[in-house]
């Protein structure tokens, strides 16, 4: 990758469903290349996806907050834990924006988006708490996010 890519990633980071010709016209790289180049860094795996990025809040998802989830290290039963499957089990809910699996005094940080704190407790009681392995939460609530530009 060379600088010319790092624009044209840039640009698509920005807004994905500018055209070509809009690229081309933002980078100043000729309309060719920089569709040759998108070709490239998509079929390198660099580009998986183009996506629309939405507005919880204006979809009525007025509250998000981070779950910092620690595990059991065994069952009852004495089965080890896999912090991967609690993930993948927690990513898998219509809340969760994402989970990951982090180092440090907690296992696992998710990001949620709800209505109203109501579907929160819900959210954490009925859910998240109920998924095997899982021993205790935290949640804190985000009172503002700072977007990058």
């Amino acid at each position: 990758m060379d600088s010319k890519d790092f624009l044209i990633l840039e640009e698509l980071k920005k807004d994905s469903s500018l055209s070509v010709r809009s690229i081309a016209r933002k980078t100043r790289i000729p309309i060719t290349t920089v569709h040759h180049r998108i070709n490239s860094l998509k079929e390198s795996g660099v580009i998986e996806k183009f996506t629309v990025k939405l507005n919880n809040k204006k979809m009525g998802f007025g509250l998000s907050a981070f779950i910092l989830i620690n595990s059991m290290s065994f069952m009852p039963s004495g089965e080890k834990v896999s912090q991967k499957k609690i993930c993948d089990k927690i990513s898998k809910l219509n809340e969760v924006e994402f989970a990951s699996i982090v180092t440090g005094s907690t296992d696992v940080i998710v990001k949620v988006k709800v209505k109203e704190i109501n579907d929160l407790n819900k959210l954490i009681l009925d859910k998240i708490r109920e998924i095997p392995g899982v021993d205790k939460t935290t949640t804190m609530m985000i009172l503002e996010e700072i977007k990058k530009e």
